[in-house]
């Protein structure tokens, strides 16, 4: 196994995570708008599309300013990418928030389509789930996701945020005890 293989994948939602689905903001989250061409909404069984006629969607993200920072240095020990929806329009809209560079896929419909059951029943993190057991077998993974309630493979950890406040310095502080834990582990 590579050296880069052995290394603990984290992987991130972002609606309920990282931008957390509130009616007001905490002290620590700053509101963002981003109008985005409907020709770039993502196109996701799993999210609402655009309507006919609507050419520009308006997105509002409350993010903490010190999540790009803290993404961009876990990536030194860990291989952190993106488990969410938003798919390829992740690196397109999101990182530049975050102020992060692209991160990897870890779950995307062309390379696992997800299965009629879980969209028919909206079961995103069932699809997630089996793309991720799929691409990272063998690995480490901490999955940090508010729409989560499946059990977690042997050696894996779920985190589940309040989606209304996203993740919190304790969810933090656990992704990093996993990541510190499975690194001490591999040397």
């Amino acid at each position: 196994m590579a050296a880069r293989d052995a290394r603990p994948v984290v992987a991130l939602d972002f609606d309920g995570v990282l931008n957390a689905i509130t009616s007001h903001l905490a002290p620590d989250r700053q509101l963002h708008t981003v109008n985005i061409p409907a020709e770039h909404w993502p196109d996701s069984l799993f999210l609402s599309q655009p309507r006919p006629g609507e050419n520009v969607l308006r997105a509002q993200f409350r993010l903490r300013p010190a999540d790009g920072p803290w993404i961009t240095h876990l990536r030194q020990h860990a291989e952190v990418v993106w488990a969410i929806t938003w798919e390829e329009a992740a690196n397109e809209f999101i990182a530049p928030l975050l102020g992060i560079e692209p991160l990897p896929l870890g779950v995307n419909r062309h390379e696992h389509p997800p299965r009629f059951g879980y969209v028919k029943t909206g079961d995103s993190a069932g699809w997630k789930l089996s793309a991720l057991r799929g691409k990272y077998r063998g690995r480490p993974v901490v999955w940090v996701d508010d729409n989560n309630w499946h059990d977690p493979p042997r050696g894996w950890r779920f985190i589940r945020p309040d989606e209304a406040i996203g993740m919190t310095d304790t969810h933090r502080e656990q992704v990093e005890q996993f990541v510190q834990r499975h690194i001490r582990a591999a040397s």
